[in-house]
């Protein structure tokens, strides 16, 4: 059997914020589908399209040549260099795009009749980025913090947030329409689910955070094994992605991931005044997400299989919470599939991801993510829609049958 054909890129790991021990940008390597490409880079599915309408520069096309393309060496040329922004927001598109098609299990088409969604790194000079249906485009604005350019093209998770957009405005085309207040939030707080998980599916990213930010870290490559519980992962990791945004993304952006990592549980907090504004509102599903996310991420490091020490490898507290975050990435993507395809509601898309995750691995004993799920968005008041007593939805009684199909049969 042929294997399907990939091509590894590099990328930002996050954002320029984010910086290795001798301060150079942490970059990643990242697999994306193979397509034939021309400049841009432009393929079958995704067109980078590099025009700035503030200074009216077209830049030249970037060239993706044979085998891996690795990130330019130095912090000042990826900063500097049109060419790398181009095959950074190319990856990070069409790594999104992948992860929709495998969750999902099938191709996926765009909300609009044509099969190339276009991508404007260097848009306009405007702290601004944003996803068009009638554009058909991605549009990535830059701005200027003391003097230098500030691009948001080179922010992984605005990249991803701007896509997810796209990819579910192809596969639930009302989502866009506020139908309520639920459905008004959905669109923002599931692109920034499926972005911050993405972020953490790297490897590099939750190594840099995590090494750093966690007291007891040794030189040996182990931390303390008091010092990985819920709420320090959670500083370390989310509070701590937070602070390096801070430096080179948009204030705004900051301040919306600060507000849901840091959101306390509270069972009305939806019927709070200010919680009608869709971008608020969509912070709780945010904030309910990931504390299962750092929760799952905690008991896989305390599984009875686990060996019981004082000290754990950093190698084992990286790879078991970027292994939980692209498990639970896959099970949000994969629960649009379950989803009502209009007024969705919180509670819809609880029951959507509980029965979707259900239907591939019957067995959540490793993870508990079911289990989790549940237990915290009940603690920001939002229940399952199904009334069944796991919070998936019913079987339907309509069941497909193979009368007539077979040989015997005719």
């Amino acid at each position: 059997m042929t294997q399907p054909r990939t091509r590894r890129l590099a990328v930002l790991a996050q954002d320029p914020g984010i910086r290795r021990a001798d301060r150079s940008i942490l970059t990643a390597s990242v697999t994306v589908p193979w397509e034939d490409l021309v400049g841009g880079p432009a393929g079958h599915r995704v067109q980078i399209v590099d025009y700035d309408a503030t200074t009216r520069t077209m830049y030249e096309p970037a060239q993706v040549a044979e085998g891996e393309l690795a990130a330019p060496s130095d912090s000042a040329q990826i900063l500097a260099d049109p060419a790398f922004h181009a095959r950074n927001v190319y990856a990070l598109v069409m790594r999104t795009l992948a992860h929709f098609e495998y969750a999902l299990g099938r191709r996926i088409s765009w909300a609009f009749r044509a099969h190339q969604l276009k991508v404007i790194p260097h848009a306009f000079e405007e702290m601004n980025a944003f996803y068009s249906r009638e554009a058909e485009a991605l549009i990535f604005g830059y701005y200027r913090n003391a003097g230098k350019p500030v691009f948001m093209c080179l922010s992984h998770d605005i990249v991803v947030h701007e896509t997810a957009h796209a990819l579910v405005d192809g596969l639930r085309s009302r989502f866009m329409a506020p139908s309520s207040p639920d459905q008004a939030a959905f669109h923002e707080g599931f692109a920034d689910i499926v972005a911050l998980l993405s972020v953490f599916s790297l490897p590099e990213v939750v190594d840099q955070l995590v090494g750093r930010d966690v007291a007891g870290a040794d030189d040996d490559g182990t931390i303390a094994g008091s010092e990985v519980t819920a709420e320090k992962l959670m500083r370390s990791a989310l509070l701590g992605l937070a602070d390096e945004m801070d430096a080179e993304s948009g204030a705004a952006r900051v301040n919306a991931l600060r507000r849901s990592v840091e959101l306390e549980p509270d069972v009305g907090v939806l019927k709070h005044i200010e919680y009608e504004e869709p971008h608020r509102r969509g912070e709780v599903l945010v904030a309910a997400t990931m504390r299962a996310f750092v929760d799952a991420w905690v008991r896989r490091l305390e599984a009875p299989d686990a060996a019981s020490t004082e000290r754990i490898e950093l190698r084992r507290v990286v790879e078991e919470g970027a292994d939980v975050a692209s498990t639970l990435l896959t099970m949000a993507i994969r629960a649009l599939d379950y989803t009502p395809p209009v007024h969705i509601e919180f509670g819809d898309f609880l029951s959507a991801m509980l029965t979707a995750d259900g239907e591939i691995r019957a067995d959540d004993t490793k993870y508990g993510l079911r289990h989790g799920l549940r237990d915290w968005f009940a603690r920001y008041g939002i229940t399952a829609a199904s009334d069944t007593d796991d919070g998936s939805w019913r079987a339907s009684d309509i069941q497909l049958t193979s009368e007539g199909v077979r040989f015997g049969s005719l």
